[in-house]
């Protein structure tokens, strides 16, 4: 009988004895150690003997795998983002397809040009999105140029009586008169303008139609799909000009910009424009004397509890926001002259939590686009925030829910907002940013 714990000789077996059948791996004597490393560099374990079984092929092998996988950004490298403004590689990637889509099934499926998800495969359950640890996002380009795309003219657009889904490649087509919706299963009627192929301009099946072989369309709605009549555009520019605000010099090259670019603003004959200036007080400015010339400053000192009386605060409501080709000569008369009347303003406090609510008031039955530039952290309520003078901040959360419900107030009244920040000390950003998450 042999013993089973005797060891070959060394002569013959030169490594550690290892079985292929056994969960064990092979022990070895020499303790692994890290080499010296600068910052930066990943340690390096000392190469030690491979089991005969493991050709010097498959170590370079492997190692091709490693170096491949790793990148020139990730070779161990260090990167000083200072100096390197350029990581992504700026040439265009072509969209990722997905192998599991024949080429029928990519022409059913939206384009990954308007919209494509982050995996090829949607996780049936929650509990598996967790475990995969994967990111799960929809990336959408509404209106995106595309070299064919379908335009769907019509008096109705057809959609599931029940859930509102669009007719679609996955739809069932019954007799050629009713369709059977893909979300829902709700049998629906087929109008008879359906049976028209816009592409051949014949009638017949209606399978052939766009709208049923290809899921990227676009479809022309008529006016019984606006949840209004088209509204005029609305630019309402916010202006910080605290004694701060005057020392950077922006108010000098906003207004040159603005004056050299009135043209270029989007809109039609009905484009309206206004202007609201604040530091410890409110400034209004009323643009609509085209028979003078000229535009007069009204001044709101007393901005306390003004959540409580908003609609008796506004001067003049109707000559706030002008019509851009009417008063044009006031407009550029007013942008010559704005740096002028603060080049002398030594007020410190900023109120742009007032002037936020303001503006709501004077875009809530039109909405538009708020246009707000802010030098120093707001200190005046409503929305006045805690300076942190010579402090670290101790949270980096928001430290107010203030402008997280404006912008929910916004967004429900389509009043959007642009928010710019030309601050040289702390002005507690993450708060102020609440008011452009929401639309």
């Amino acid at each position: 009988m042999t013993n089973q714990n005797s060891q070959p000789n060394s002569s013959n077996y030169p490594y550690p004895q290892y079985n292929s059948n056994s969960n064990i791996a092979p022990t070895s004597k020499t303790t692994p150690y890290l080499t010296s490393t600068y910052p930066g560099q990943v340690g390096q374990i000392p190469q030690q003997p491979m089991p005969y079984a493991m050709g010097s092929s498959t170590i370079n092998t492997g190692n091709q795998q490693v170096n491949n996988m790793n990148g020139p950004i990730s070779n161990n490298n260090l990167l000083d983002l200072l100096k390197v403004k350029t990581i992504v590689s700026p040439f265009t990637e072509e969209l990722p397809i997905s192998p599991l889509l024949n080429e029928e099934n990519q022409q059913m499926n939206c384009s990954p040009e308007v919209m494509r998800c982050s995996l090829n495969v949607f996780p049936q359950t929650k509990d598996l999105l967790n475990k995969c640890r994967l990111p799960l996002g929809v990336l959408i380009h509404p209106f995106k140029d595309l070299d064919s795309l379908s335009v769907i003219q019509g008096t109705k657009i057809v959609r599931c009586d029940t859930c509102k889904s669009y007719i679609n490649p996955f739809v069932t087509i019954q007799d050629n008169t009713r369709w059977r919706c893909s979300i829902c299963f709700r049998v629906n009627d087929l109008p008879q303008e359906f049976l028209f192929d816009p592409i051949t301009k014949t009638y017949g099946d209606p399978s052939r139609r766009p709208e049923v072989r290809f899921g990227t369309v676009e479809y022309v709605a008529s006016s019984d799909y606006m949840a209004r009549p088209p509204q005029p555009a609305m630019y309402l520019f916010l202006l910080d000009v605290s004694h701060n605000a005057i020392q950077t010099g922006y108010l000098q090259s906003f207004c040159d910009i603005l004056f050299e670019n009135l043209n270029s603003l989007p809109g039609d004959a009905r484009t309206q424009i206004g202007f609201i200036t604040y530091d410890s007080r409110i400034h209004f400015y009323d643009l609509s004397d085209r028979q003078n010339g000229t535009f007069r400053i009204m001044v709101a000192p007393d901005i306390e509890n003004i959540e409580n009386k908003l609609d008796e605060f506004l001067p003049l409501p109707d000559g706030l926001m002008v019509t851009l080709c009417d008063c044009r000569t006031i407009i550029e008369t007013f942008l010559n002259e704005l740096p002028k009347v603060y080049q002398n303003n030594h007020e410190t406090d900023s109120a742009l939590g007032t002037a936020l609510l303001i503006a709501e008031k004077l875009l809530h039955n039109t909405g538009g686009r708020i246009t707000v530039i802010q030098t120093r952290i707001p200190n005046i309520n409503p929305g006045g925030l805690n300076e942190n003078i010579g402090k670290e901040p101790t949270s980096i959360g928001p430290t107010s829910d203030y402008y997280k419900k404006l912008s929910l107030d916004y967004a429900s009244q389509q009043i959007a907002c642009d928010l710019f920040l030309l601050n040289s000390h702390y002005i507690d950003l993450t708060t102020l940013s609440m008011l452009d998450l929401f639309f």
